[in-house]
């Protein structure tokens, strides 16, 4: 069982500035995460940080209690499978409520487990924040009804949930999106291109099959061989993949890159990668949204388990699985889902919008509208307010409107 050792409890008890609680389990949350504790560490120069991350949360300073790749599950076996591990990081985390009494919990989307968290928090009399609200607009009410009971503020990141909390008699803050403050920083493409030897004048395929260990088992396997027919048809395309630092350079050269020499593996510059594509293929998630910002044109797939598929269809209520879909109310760009994950069934719409320049055209402008959308960068710096309002006990704190 997990359990902070007694020096980092002593430690965090002496410091004189605010202990901040924050639990993020994905690749994603752990992005937003490490840059709002910069965001707050401006604002509390001798503050502390304990709780759940990735490695950018680690480099930020936060305490973890728990490796990385230990909490990044997705589907319902795969999360039951480790259920006791889990139980046991609630367990440890609420006695951190209990003994160490953080300021502020801020939770980053990861429902599972960060809905749950956040019932312990209240019951432990912690004041709680919830940034990247879970999509429950997706899910049952039930969820929705959890959400605003344990939670003392909502940062929403999308346009339309100000609106659907609204309709539950829920006053959230709208923030914007915090992937454009990442994107904004990324490294120029002509020095991406350099580094990486990639040539402007020929076609690139970007495949991106996500950050946890199931997705990429499941996912890249089928982009490889996907990739391997459009090479048969473009000889001359240049082939990438993002490699997640959940995995080792040489695992995935190892477990799926042996047959496959010609392709590129970055390691770094995620969304310069991206904008260097002339056609991602991805699964869906951030990763979308952070295409159509860069607008570049993208097929989206994802497959989990055969059970977790079949308990997901009974639960989620919306007719999309990417966020730009989702985002634009119809099908912007095509979605292939479980059973329709194939090589047979994406390959030829893959290869047609490699050769037709008009059709790429047409989903960049497609994505151009859904992008519109959203606000500007600046949404830790206004999460980070949003904290210190909580801290420092401004009542009554008005709804942001993201400008």
């Amino acid at each position: 069982m997990i359990r902070v050792k007694d020096e980092f409890k002593a430690r965090y008890r002496s410091e004189k500035g605010p202990l901040f609680f924050i639990s993020a389990g994905d690749p994603s949350g752990d992005i937003y995460g490490s840059s709002l504790v910069e965001e707050l560490k401006s604002r509390y120069p001798e503050s502390s940080y304990i709780g759940l991350g990735g490695y950018r949360m680690r480099k930020a300073g936060v305490h973890l209690l728990a490796d990385p790749e230990r909490i990044a599950l997705v589907g319902f076996t795969e999360v039951v499978r480790d259920l006791p591990y889990l139980h046991g990081l609630l367990r440890e985390s609420e006695s951190i409520f209990r003994d160490l009494h953080p300021e502020l919990v801020i939770l980053i989307d990861y429902p599972g487990f960060n809905l749950r968290l956040a019932r312990r928090a209240k019951r432990r009399g912690r004041k709680t924040l919830f940034y990247v609200s879970p999509q429950v607009w997706a899910w049952r009410k039930g969820r929705c009804r959890n959400l605003i009971r344990d939670s003392d503020e909502i940062a929403v990141i999308l346009p339309f949930e100000v609106e659907f909390f609204h309709g539950l008699g829920k006053e959230v803050h709208y923030v914007g999106h915090p992937i454009i403050e990442e994107i904004s920083a990324r490294e120029p493409l002509e020095a991406f291109r350099k580094r990486y030897h990639i040539s402007p004048d020929l076609p690139v395929l970007g495949l991106s099959p996500g950050s946890r260990r199931s997705e990429i088992d499941y996912h890249l396997p089928v982009l490889l061989e996907i990739a391997r027919l459009i090479r048969e048809s473009i000889p001359e395309i240049q082939v990438l993949i993002n490699r997640s630092p959940t995995i080792s350079a040489r695992e995935l050269q190892d477990r799926y890159l042996r047959e496959h020499d010609d392709i590129r593996v970055i390691h770094d510059s995620h969304h310069t990668s991206i904008e260097a594509t002339s056609l991602l293929l991805t699964k869906s998630g951030t990763t979308t949204l952070e295409a159509a910002l860069l607008l570049r044109p993208m097929i989206v797939c994802y497959r989990m388990s055969r059970i977790s598929y079949h308990i997901a269809r009974t639960l989620i209520q919306v007719p999309y699985v990417s966020l730009v879909n989702i985002l634009a109310g119809k099908p912007v760009v095509p979605e292939y889902i479980q059973d329709a994950f194939t090589p047979d069934r994406i390959f030829p719409v893959a290869l047609e919008l490699l050769k037709d320049e008009r059709a790429r055209g047409t989903m960049r402008e497609a994505l151009r509208n859904v992008v519109g959308k959203m606000a500007g960068g600046r949404a830790n710096e206004r999460v980070a307010k949003l904290a210190v309002s909580l801290i420092e006990g401004e009542w009554p704190i008005g709804e942001s409107s993201g400008d």
